[in-house]
């Protein structure tokens, strides 16, 4: 009994013992609960305390963002008031623009328009001057042949002779129609009536009437071209109607010995190219007297007519005066009147007028144009 008790004893003291370890370690367990929620407290504490500083702070940024928002939102309203202005104004800017531009438009088809009748007036008052030039020419002309039937008559030009003497034409006739008329005309076709293919003496002494188709001589214009620098003109006419005229300067011819040379100044007038220009430098010839330089044949027999050949060339005024029916045949063509430049080889020419002037009345006469 006693061992038995003794064992229990035992027994209890050991269960007693880890009864007062358990207790023991519970009670540290407990401090450290206590200890732990008490570290937990403060630290809730501290983290509640930092929260509440972070509300506080994010209050705060809350408030300021507000504000900033507010205040951003005023100004972006100030903005959409001041770009609806500005676009008001961007559209009123555009509408006068536009208008702008419209006038712009207006002004420059009003300024074409203006242009366009400006050519226009110019235009006629071209064609106002060039028929004023023509009138007082037809008008010089027709004075011209007036003081012929006056003064010359039916004059047989080949009576007629130039001598100069001290500068003066001696023969009357031939000072009326160098002074008074203004031009001498040398060379005159208006029909067929009078041959122009002529032999040499009667292309040197003249042929034909001062009133109607003639030819005054080339020693009389050799003479007439001693006394100063003088103007050729020559005047064509088709049988449409239409008509051309050429002038050349320093128009003058070499004696009997050089077979009457033609020399011919620049072309100072006329709205087509002179075919004269290239004969400048030639010879007369005639079917008796070839002068060309031509290696077969006379341009003077194949042209029907006396000239200033070179090789046959691009101008004959002398040949044969053709009609339209007689024109239409080659034979007849290369023997007709030829200005290559206007009418070419096909053309019919149906009257011409060569005539001389002293180049001191032109520039005289276009002075007296240009004051009026």
């Amino acid at each position: 009994r006693r061992q038995l008790l003794s064992v229990s004893v035992n027994e209890f003291l050991c269960q007693a013992t880890d009864l007062l370890i358990s207790y023991n370690e519970h009670q540290t367990v407990t401090l450290q609960i206590a200890k732990n929620k008490g570290s937990i407290r403060e630290n809730i504490d501290i983290l509640s305390h930092g929260v509440l500083q972070l509300g506080t702070a994010l209050r705060h940024v809350a408030e300021r963002t507000t504000r900033q928002v507010s205040e951003a939102l005023g100004r972006l309203k100030l903005a959409g008031t001041r770009l609806e202005t500005i676009a008001g104004r961007a559209q009123n800017l555009r509408e006068a623009q536009m208008a702008l531009q419209k006038r712009a438009s207006r002004l420059e088809e009003k300024e074409m328009q203006q242009s366009r009748e400006s050519a226009e007036l110019k235009t006629r008052m071209h064609r106002v001057a060039k028929e004023k030039a023509k009138l007082e020419e037809r008008l010089l002309r027709l004075e011209q042949q007036s003081m012929h039937k006056a003064h010359v008559g039916s004059l047989d030009i080949r009576k007629l002779r130039v001598r100069p003497h001290a500068g003066i034409i001696m023969w009357r006739e031939l000072l009326i129609i160098l002074w008074y008329g203004g031009w001498t005309v040398f060379q005159h076709r208006i029909d067929g009536s009078v041959s122009f293919d002529q032999d040499w003496e009667s292309y040197r002494n003249g042929f034909g009437n001062l009133t109607g188709n003639h030819w005054i001589g080339l020693e009389q214009m050799f003479h007439l071209t001693k006394l100063g620098p003088m103007i050729l003109r020559v005047e064509i006419d088709d049988w449409n109607g239409e008509n051309q005229s050429i002038q050349h300067a320093n128009f003058s011819l070499g004696g009997g010995n050089e077979a009457y040379r033609l020399h011919l100044g620049p072309q100072v007038s006329g709205e087509i190219k002179s075919a004269m220009i290239t004969q400048s430098g030639a010879a007369f010839s005639t079917r008796d007297r070839d002068h060309d330089s031509k290696v077969n044949g006379n341009c003077a027999e194949i042209h029907s007519g006396g000239w200033w050949f070179s090789d046959c060339g691009d101008a004959s005024l002398n040949g044969v005066l053709l009609n339209e029916q007689r024109g239409s045949g080659r034979k007849w063509r290369c023997r007709g009147m030829l200005w290559k430049p206007w009418t070419g080889r096909k053309h019919i020419i149906r009257t011409t007028t060569m005539m001389l002037r002293p180049m001191d009345q032109i520039a005289e006469a276009q002075s007296r144009v240009t004051v009026g």
